[in-house]
Protein backbone atom coordinates (compact mmCIF):
# COMPACT_ATOMS: atom_id res chain seq x y z
CA UNK A 1 0.00 0.00 0.00
CA UNK A 2 3.11 2.48 0.89
CA UNK A 3 4.17 2.46 -2.75
CA UNK A 4 0.86 2.66 -3.99
CA UNK A 5 -0.05 6.32 -1.67
CA UNK A 6 3.58 7.22 -2.82
CA UNK A 7 2.30 7.31 -6.67
CA UNK A 8 -0.37 9.20 -5.23
CA UNK A 9 1.57 12.11 -3.57
CA UNK A 10 4.05 12.52 -6.50
CA UNK A 11 1.21 12.67 -9.03
CA UNK A 12 -0.67 15.00 -6.83
CA UNK A 13 3.02 17.18 -6.08
CA UNK A 14 3.35 17.36 -9.92
CA UNK A 15 0.41 19.50 -10.40
CA UNK A 16 1.84 22.50 -8.21
CA UNK A 17 4.40 24.69 -8.56
CA UNK A 18 4.91 26.19 -5.32
CA UNK A 19 4.61 25.52 -1.56
CA UNK A 20 1.64 28.07 -1.72
CA UNK A 21 -0.15 25.97 -4.33
CA UNK A 22 0.62 23.34 -2.42
CA UNK A 23 -0.61 23.99 0.84
CA UNK A 24 -3.52 25.81 -0.36
CA UNK A 25 -4.24 21.93 -2.38
CA UNK A 26 -3.76 20.59 1.04
CA UNK A 27 -6.71 23.16 2.57
CA UNK A 28 -8.80 21.79 -0.03
CA UNK A 29 -8.46 18.56 0.52
CA UNK A 30 -9.36 18.67 3.92
CA UNK A 31 -12.32 20.54 3.24
CA UNK A 32 -13.30 17.95 0.81
CA UNK A 33 -12.72 14.95 2.97
CA UNK A 34 -14.75 16.81 6.07
CA UNK A 35 -17.24 17.24 3.46
CA UNK A 36 -17.54 13.78 2.09
CA UNK A 37 -17.78 12.23 6.04
CA UNK A 38 -20.92 14.86 6.66
CA UNK A 39 -22.52 13.54 2.94
CA UNK A 40 -21.85 9.56 3.89
CA UNK A 41 -23.22 9.88 7.61
CA UNK A 42 -26.21 11.80 5.74
CA UNK A 43 -26.46 9.29 2.90
CA UNK A 44 -26.20 6.36 5.10
CA UNK A 45 -29.12 7.73 7.88
CA UNK A 46 -31.33 8.65 5.07
CA UNK A 47 -30.88 5.07 3.00
CA UNK A 48 -31.64 3.83 6.85
CA UNK A 49 -35.25 4.78 6.49
CA UNK A 50 -35.40 4.19 2.74
CA UNK A 51 -34.52 0.65 2.35
CA UNK A 52 -36.76 -1.82 3.79
CA UNK A 53 -35.88 -4.61 6.69
CA UNK A 54 -32.75 -6.62 6.65
CA UNK A 55 -31.69 -3.98 3.37
CA UNK A 56 -31.42 -1.25 6.10
CA UNK A 57 -27.88 -2.81 7.08
CA UNK A 58 -26.43 -2.38 3.88
CA UNK A 59 -26.34 1.42 4.39
CA UNK A 60 -23.64 1.06 6.42
CA UNK A 61 -21.51 0.30 3.61
CA UNK A 62 -21.20 3.66 3.30
CA UNK A 63 -19.02 4.34 6.22
CA UNK A 64 -16.20 1.85 3.91
CA UNK A 65 -15.04 4.44 2.06
CA UNK A 66 -14.35 6.43 4.96
CA UNK A 67 -12.63 3.91 6.44
CA UNK A 68 -10.47 2.56 4.28
CA UNK A 69 -9.48 6.12 3.27
CA UNK A 70 -9.05 7.05 6.51
CA UNK A 71 -7.00 3.62 7.22
CA UNK A 72 -4.70 4.25 4.24
CA UNK A 73 -3.93 7.97 5.17
CA UNK A 74 -2.83 6.88 8.81
CA UNK A 75 -0.86 3.84 7.67
CA UNK A 76 1.18 6.34 5.02
CA UNK A 77 2.11 9.23 7.80
CA UNK A 78 2.55 6.65 10.43
CA UNK A 79 6.37 5.95 8.25
CA UNK A 80 7.09 9.24 8.82
CA UNK A 81 4.91 10.33 12.21
CA UNK A 82 3.96 8.73 15.61
CA UNK A 83 0.30 8.44 15.70
CA UNK A 84 -1.50 11.54 16.94
CA UNK A 85 -2.12 11.92 20.56
CA UNK A 86 -5.46 11.58 21.12
CA UNK A 87 -7.36 15.08 22.17
CA UNK A 88 -8.47 15.60 25.99
CA UNK A 89 -11.76 16.31 25.12
CA UNK A 90 -13.70 15.39 22.07
CA UNK A 91 -15.92 17.96 21.26
CA UNK A 92 -19.27 18.40 21.86
CA UNK A 93 -20.75 19.25 18.21
CA UNK A 94 -18.18 16.24 17.16
CA UNK A 95 -20.04 13.75 19.87
CA UNK A 96 -23.27 15.34 19.57
CA UNK A 97 -23.53 14.26 15.60
CA UNK A 98 -22.37 10.82 15.94
CA UNK A 99 -25.03 10.62 18.33
CA UNK A 100 -27.54 12.13 16.47
CA UNK A 101 -26.35 9.92 13.06
CA UNK A 102 -26.27 7.26 14.98
CA UNK A 103 -29.83 7.40 16.79
CA UNK A 104 -31.70 8.49 13.26
CA UNK A 105 -29.83 6.08 11.50
CA UNK A 106 -31.26 2.95 13.82
CA UNK A 107 -34.80 5.11 14.18
CA UNK A 108 -35.01 4.40 10.24
CA UNK A 109 -34.10 1.17 10.20
CA UNK A 110 -36.51 0.64 13.48
CA UNK A 111 -38.93 2.37 11.35
CA UNK A 112 -38.66 -0.13 8.09
CA UNK A 113 -38.82 -3.24 10.22
CA UNK A 114 -35.33 -4.05 10.55
CA UNK A 115 -34.58 -6.18 13.93
CA UNK A 116 -32.47 -3.93 15.26
CA UNK A 117 -32.59 -4.14 19.50
CA UNK A 118 -29.21 -6.36 19.50
CA UNK A 119 -27.57 -4.27 16.72
CA UNK A 120 -28.57 -1.30 18.59
CA UNK A 121 -27.05 -2.44 21.97
CA UNK A 122 -24.26 -3.73 20.08
CA UNK A 123 -23.57 -0.27 18.95
CA UNK A 124 -23.88 1.43 21.86
CA UNK A 125 -21.92 -0.32 23.59
CA UNK A 126 -19.19 0.06 21.05
CA UNK A 127 -19.24 3.10 20.68
CA UNK A 128 -19.11 3.31 24.44
CA UNK A 129 -16.07 1.29 24.20
CA UNK A 130 -14.15 2.93 21.61
CA UNK A 131 -14.33 6.16 23.61
CA UNK A 132 -12.92 4.80 26.68
CA UNK A 133 -10.69 2.58 24.81
CA UNK A 134 -9.38 4.70 21.60
CA UNK A 135 -7.48 7.02 23.85
CA UNK A 136 -5.76 4.51 25.55
CA UNK A 137 -5.01 2.49 22.23
CA UNK A 138 -4.01 6.04 20.62
CA UNK A 139 -1.16 6.70 23.75
CA UNK A 140 0.38 3.50 23.38
CA UNK A 141 0.38 3.82 19.34
CA UNK A 142 1.75 7.05 19.77
CA UNK A 143 5.25 5.78 22.22
CA UNK A 144 5.66 2.53 20.05
CA UNK A 145 5.81 4.80 16.90
CA UNK A 146 7.92 7.15 19.00
CA UNK A 147 10.54 4.73 19.71
CA UNK A 148 10.84 3.11 16.37
CA UNK A 149 10.90 6.59 14.56
CA UNK A 150 13.75 7.09 16.75
CA UNK A 151 15.34 4.24 16.21
CA UNK A 152 14.78 4.56 12.16
CA UNK A 153 16.86 7.28 13.16
CA UNK A 154 19.87 6.03 14.52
Amino acid sequence: MNHFSDQIIRKYQQFYQDEFALDLAFKQGTIAWNISTYCSLLLMCAFGWILPGYLFYTSSLLLLPLILGSFAANTYSRRYLPAPLPKQKLPLKSALLIIVVLLTWLAGGWYRGAEITPYATGTIVGVIGAVILLPIILRHQHQKDEKRLDADAE
